[in-house]
């Protein structure tokens, strides 16, 4: 599944590269105060803020994928329900 922006066309490369930016540098803060108890999601809507937040320093219709991109994201992550299954790195063979 590709990240689509308008029409469910791909994204160009230096927009791909925009959005990683924004989520790796949320992923890179939140790793410094990250604790057991924190929200992972915490760290996507950090980065789709981060993301809005560089919005202008885009060409005005590289700003208009990258606005409905991030509607796209908070819409999804207002509605996500994380699963209740225990999830382990412990492997019992």
């Amino acid at each position: 599944m590709g990240v689509s922006g308008n029409h469910g066309s791909m994204l160009p490369n230096h927009l791909k590269i925009f959005v990683f930016a924004g989520i790796a540098w949320a992923i890179w803060r939140s790793r410094n105060k990250m604790c057991f108890a924190s929200n992972p999601l915490n760290v996507f809507r950090s980065g789709a803020a981060f993301v809005q937040k560089w919005r202008p320093l885009l060409g005005g219709a590289d700003q208009v994928v990258i606005a409905s991109l991030g509607e796209k994201l908070m819409t999804w992550l207002h509605n996500f329900t994380p699963s209740s299954a225990t999830v382990s790195d412990i492997v019992e063979l």
